[in-house]
């Protein structure tokens, strides 16, 4: 009797030991499995952001090739006033290439790791919308947002990186200018370019910003 109680208790110990190694295993790979399905879902939110780098590139390249043709002018403007209130808020008017570039710092529309525009930021935006119906009418706008190289902390539920928050920015200044500018949809793109298009790779302040890119037809 003793020897088969042994036995009885020896086969449930390595029955035991059997099961909880499964169960190790079964932990483990689930551990991989899930960083593996991470890994995917970060390279599908970079797919989604290249795909609208790329759309952008291309639309560029469509407004050169029509500028070539004559169709479109590419005229940059460079007797630009931006109002005082625009001015206070350290916005800026530049030259590009074939494109005027307003430049607003975040600041003036954002608070920190947010993309809904702050009331300050509706003001800041209502004073843009004129500058482009008065001084723009009818050209080609591209709003453009940018980030400085912080990563998400607070918001990363929602915006698992920069790509993302500089995108929903735009999104967000893109929406208004069409809700109250009466602007042609057909006429107006966004793009979030991150951390990876900065301003001045010494200042955070100047890279966290949005640019509303004009070309004039």
């Amino acid at each position: 009797m003793r020897r088969e109680m042994r036995f009885v208790i020896q086969a449930v110990c390595v029955l035991i030991v059997g099961t909880s190694a499964i169960g190790c295993v079964s932990v483990d790979m689930q551990t991989k499995i899930d960083s593996l399905q991470r890994k995917i879902d970060d390279l599908q939110r970079e797919n989604v952001s290249l795909k609208g780098l790329l759309e952008i590139a291309q639309q560029e390249a469509d407004v050169a090739r029509r500028s070539g043709s004559g169709a479109v002018r590419g005229d940059v403007r460079g007797d630009i006033r931006l109002p005082k209130e625009l001015q206070d808020e350290d916005v800026t008017i530049v030259k590009r290439g074939n494109a005027n570039v307003i430049q607003l710092p975040n600041k003036a529309l954002f608070s920190s790791g947010v993309a809904k525009l702050s009331s300050k930021g509706e003001s800041t935006m209502d004073s843009i919308v004129k500058v482009l119906t008065q001084e723009f009418p009818g050209s080609h706008i591209r709003v453009e947002g940018h980030t400085d190289t912080d990563p998400i902390d607070k918001t990363k539920a929602k915006y698992h990186s920069n790509w993302e928050l500089s995108g929903a920015r735009a999104l967000e200044v893109l929406h208004y200018l069409l809700e109250k500018g009466n602007l042609d949809p057909k006429k107006i793109s966004f793009g979030g370019y991150g951390e990876f298009s900065p301003e001045d790779p010494a200042s955070k302040a100047k890279n966290r910003r949005v640019e509303i890119v004009v070309i004039q037809p």
